[in-house]
């Protein structure tokens, strides 16, 4: 081969690699999303029915909360999102109550955050 053929070649290999890595860095973030809202869900399913017994947590009582009814695995964070960011649970009255995760970004009040009302 000549030298000619195999920088062409060896262009084409990097423009490939390239396009993947960029493929693999959105699926990671589709699959983050994903996982960020079904923690939501799974943890307001358990708030709601925390509702109906009438033993909502306080806000400053999540954090307890949670780690009392999840279980723990060695490096689990099951009150924090994907991105590590802390779920913030915040009470509107005695029965509503919203679970935000900051998105992508980990800052609170963005586009990019996650609701669960």
């Amino acid at each position: 081969m000549k030298l000619l053929e195999m920088l062409v070649v060896l262009a084409i290999i990097s423009s490939v690699s390239i396009t993947q890595i960029q493929n693999h860095d959105e699926m990671v973030e589709k699959a983050n999303d994903s996982l960020a809202r079904y923690q939501l869900v799974q943890i307001g399913k358990a708030l709601m029915m925390e509702k109906t017994l009438g033993i909502l947590p306080s806000e400053e009582g999540f954090s307890n909360w949670i780690n009392a009814h999840t279980m723990k695995i060695e490096g689990d964070r099951s009150a924090a999102d994907p991105w590590g960011t802390p779920i913030r649970y915040s009470l509107r009255d005695k029965k509503h109550f919203s679970l935000t995760s900051a998105g992508v970004d980990q800052m609170f009040d963005t586009e990019d955050d996650i609701v669960f009302r």
